[in-house]
């Protein structure tokens, strides 16, 4: 029985490009209750499937993804059963703040790959930083308001995004203050310092101190909440997942997202379990399994 579910989101409870048609949810009809806070709630329909999801604000790069209802409820029940719910992503701060009404509720929330680490304040509405964990990361200066530029932040990290700005390589820095994304092919891993760290997501190359990543970040929380890697369990699609994966009792996939992911399942078949379904179902067939663990 696990103590902990870490959770990615994208490509894992929340998805994206499914082919999807969303049906606006009918207002007159009631279903189990009002939609909190006003939320949008739609149909979701992909061939013969069905399913109640809740549509989040589009990005910045224009997409939306949709979670299923049924999804929040699994990971709800993972809290009923005692178990500890983080959500690790290595989306950047100001995008997991705007996404928290529509995700799952949880005890512990990761963002940008590992650097940032927020749990829920009373209400759950608003998020507590970790400021211990912040402050480890010897490679960043002290947290800065949103308002100061990264041209001016100190540290390996920052050092190293003003060589590459530099040089006229595409980089995404908006609102990260742990991290930042490369979106360059003439950047490899290879190119990075000794001193930090990389994985690969969503096609781009996201770089941060080398005590960050979502493995250093779940062993801290494993650690803060008496726990350890044979007592948790994550569910995961990516690259950037691996490490971790690797690291706790077993995996769980709702879909494989990448070539890296697919090989390293395919060398560890006993320690994944992959869905049979893809999407939102995906996702609720793997959360099924967990449960059935309790």
């Amino acid at each position: 029985m696990p103590d902990i579910v870490f959770s990615d989101i994208d490509g894992t409870c929340v998805h994206y490009d499914m082919g999807e048609t969303l049906v606006p949810f009918c207002a007159d009809v009631d279903f189990e209750g009002e939609t909190p806070l006003g939320l949008e709630r739609a149909e979701f329909q992909k061939d013969d499937a069905r399913a109640w999801v809740l549509a989040l604000p589009e990005s910045s790069s224009g997409s939306r993804g949709i979670i299923s209802v049924d999804t929040l409820k699994a990971y709800a029940q993972l809290q009923d059963f005692g178990c500890r719910v983080v959500l690790v992503s290595g989306c950047r701060c100001s995008t997991l703040i705007q996404r928290i009404p529509y995700l799952p509720q949880a005890d512990a929330y990761v963002c940008e790959s590992g650097g940032r680490i927020f749990y829920p304040a009373q209400g759950g509405l608003s998020l507590v930083e970790d400021l211990v964990w912040r402050n480890a990361h010897s490679s960043l200066p002290p947290v800065q308001p949103s308002t100061v530029a990264p041209e001016t932040y100190s540290g390996d990290l920052w050092e190293f995004y003003r060589n590459l700005k530099s040089k006229g390589i595409n980089i995404d820095s908006k609102n990260y203050s742990t991290a930042f994304r490369v979106k360059d092919k003439r950047v490899s891993g290879q190119d990075v310092p000794s001193s930090l760290a990389y994985s690969t997501n969503l096609g781009s190359l996201d770089i941060y101190p080398k005590t960050s990543g979502k493995l250093n970040a779940a062993i801290y929380l494993m650690n803060k909440f008496s726990s350890g890697p044979e007592s948790s369990v994550f569910m995961c699609d990516d690259d950037n997942d691996i490490e971790l994966a690797l690291h706790v009792s077993r995996a769980y996939l709702p879909g494989i997202t990448s070539e890296s992911m697919q090989k390293t399942v395919e060398e560890n078949r006993n320690h994944f379990y992959v869905a049979k379904r893809n999407g939102i179902w995906g996702t609720e067939e793997v959360l099924s399994e967990i449960m059935s663990t309790l």
